[in-house]
């Protein structure tokens, strides 16, 4: 970002032409491009020169015999710049920005651990009367790092298991929506791969064999009838109760905090969430627009792209510390009759498809290589799982303030 800088305020400016575009692949099959410009410095010299750096999107950037403006340094031709902003700064923007998410984080980690006990982690405990009339206080399973929703008096709603009413567990949607959002990627890896399995007889022997190994595992555990009462049960929502009834005390981990101290801690927990609410908010506001950005750019893609069956031509393995993963390099033809090939962005183990396989692609007619395997809209899902995160954090950020503030302002 220093060099576009300083080019940009002290360099030389001249027009500049691109006259091609050079390429280098990996060992994954993914290929990285540089525009090469040829211009005319103030000596009248004649300089060709590859630029500094590429990138995968080069090529969407800019096209052999585009017209530019070119930067370099005074006496030094071979240190130039393309005046394209976001061509030079996407990378130092991208970098800068989680370089700062770290520094925030030890900051808030560290620094300010001395401060509060935020590091704490908090684990409420209920009284409440089981539909069989007895009184427990018993301690919720999952421990929150918030204080300030589970102070003593509130009342509150809980699960309780019938066989198990010493373990009570409240409602959260927090765990549904990292499930969604879990699932679907799952789903389309599985998918996947099991399109791309040969559904011989020795498959499926094993296929069937393993899910009854699972059912009689799971029915010697539970009855038909258990898991009916079970489900009943865990829809009912038994009301938190005060009762000045001496209740069954079931045993506690951790440290009881006094009220003074709950207090105390409340306080502190709410000061932060007042401060810290517009770094969240711009933060959630970012991966909003990031996940419509990606998703309505899919969608447009999408929507002007030229489809074309494809087919396999080999495998591209990548290997590391947890295994190796396959991805299917694809070659097709292209409505201006170029043969193309491209790398599927979704790997697997096993692989999900086989050389010779042959599969729908969306492609651009100005950058083939960008082509992608039609999947409907397990292509968007990137975007959608962006926009569920930002929505879910701008919604929790909000309500978390909403709560916090009136408490803070009394406070102050």
């Amino acid at each position: 970002a220093f060099d576009y800088a300083r080019l940009k305020l002290t360099g030389v400016q001249v027009p500049a032409q691109i006259v091609r575009m050079e390429s280098s692949a990996d060992s994954e099959g993914s290929s990285s491009y540089w525009p090469v410009v040829a211009f005319r410095d103030r000596m009248g010299r004649d300089v060709e020169m590859k630029h500094s750096f590429g990138s995968s999107g080069a090529e969407k950037e800019f096209k052999v015999g585009d017209q530019v403006v070119v930067f370099y340094e005074e006496g030094r031709p071979d240190r130039f710049i393309i005046d394209r902003f976001w061509f030079n700064m996407l990378m130092p923007i991208i970098l800068f920005g989680f370089g700062s998410v770290f520094i925030l984080i030890i900051y808030a980690s560290v620094f300010m651990k001395g401060k509060s006990r935020a590091h704490y982690t908090y684990l409420p405990v209920f009284e409440f009367i089981t539909p069989e009339g007895r009184m427990l206080k018993a301690q919720e399973e999952n421990a929150r790092f918030s204080l300030t929703h589970n102070l003593p008096g509130q009342d509150a709603y809980i699960y309780l298991n019938p066989k198990k009413p010493e373990q009570p567990a409240r409602p959260t949607y927090s765990i549904g929506l990292f499930g969604l959002i879990l699932v679907l990627p799952g789903f389309l890896i599985v998918s996947s791969t099991v399109q791309g399995m040969e559904w011989g007889w020795p498959l499926v022997v094993a296929f069937v064999g393993g899910s009854a190994f699972i059912v009689s595992k799971v029915m010697r555990r539970f009855t038909v009838d258990d898991v009916l009462i079970r489900w009943r049960d865990l829809r009912s929502h038994f009301k938190f109760q005060i009762k000045k009834d001496s209740a069954v005390h079931v045993g506690l981990r951790g440290q009881i905090m006094e009220m003074d101290a709950i207090l105390k801690e409340q306080r502190t927990q709410d000061a932060q969430m007042v401060r810290w609410t517009p770094f969240y908010v711009l933060l959630m506001g970012g991966l909003l627009w990031g996940g419509w950005h990606v998703y309505n750019k899919q969608a447009q893609f999408e929507k002007g792209a030229l489809r074309a069956e494809a087919e396999v031509v080999r495998l591209i393995s990548s290997s590391d510390s947890d295994g190796t993963v396959y991805y299917p390099l694809y070659r097709f033809i292209s409505a201006d009759g170029e043969a193309i090939e491209f790398k599927d962005n979704v790997g697997s183990n096993p692989p999900s498809a086989r050389k010779g396989d042959r599969a729908h692609i969306l492609y651009d007619r100005a950058y083939p290589r960008a082509a992608i395997v039609d999947r409907g809209l397990m292509n968007r899902l990137p975007g959608g799982i962006m926009l569920l995160l930002g929505g879910w954090g701008l919604f929790a950020t909000v309500r978390g303030f909403w709560r916090a503030y009136p408490r803070f302002s009394r406070n102050r």
